[in-house]
Order: C-alpha cells, then sequence, then structure tokens
C-alpha cells in the first residue's frame, strides 16, 4: 500500500486520484463498481487499513452519500478492531 505516513488519500474518479498520486476509493476500500454488497478485502488489506490513521478523501462533497456508506461500511465489516469507527 502506497502511504505517506499514516494517512491515506483517495478519491472517486480515477482522474482525480492520479492528480493526487494515490488510489480511487473503490480501490482501496475494494467496493464492486456496481453498487453490489460483498468485497474481496484479504488478510494483507485488513493489516493495511489498520495502519492507516486517517483517510483524506479527496472531492468528499462530490461523492455519493451510498458509496460514503459502503465504504465505512466495508472497513467495519472486515477489519474487527475497527468496530468502533468514528467519523468526524
Amino acid at each position: 500500500m502506497e502511504s505517506v505516513g499514516f494517512y491515506k488519500k483517495v478519491s472517486p474518479t480515477g482522474i482525480a486520484a492520479v492528480q493526487i498520486n494515490d488510489k480511487t476509493v473503490h480501490s482501496f476500500f475494494k467496493l464492486k463498481k456496481n453498487g453490489s454488497r460483498g468485497c474481496s478485502i484479504t488478510e494483507q488489506d485488513r493489516e493495511n487499513f489498520l495502519k492507516v490513521r486517517m483517510i483524506l478523501w479527496d472531492e468528499i462533497s462530490m461523492t455519493e452519500k451510498r458509496k460514503f456508506s459502503r465504504a465505512l461500511r466495508n472497513l467495519r465489516d472486515n477489519v474487527t478492531q475497527l468496530r468502533e469507527l468514528n467519523v468526524r
């Protein structure tokens, strides 16, 4: 996982992700593009999620509420230690 320090940058579109030199929301949170439930999070992904202390979500105002909710649900459902995740 390419990360600077303990934060991760994500963006809702591929073009914006290239501009911030990091990943799309779909790629980082392992979201399926068609909106269906489920994901393919590996043990390595879980370990990587635990290393991140802050997620910088570029262009968050352009992100659908549903996509934001799915991303948080994937984290909570797949990383036991994040069940108490706070969003500010």
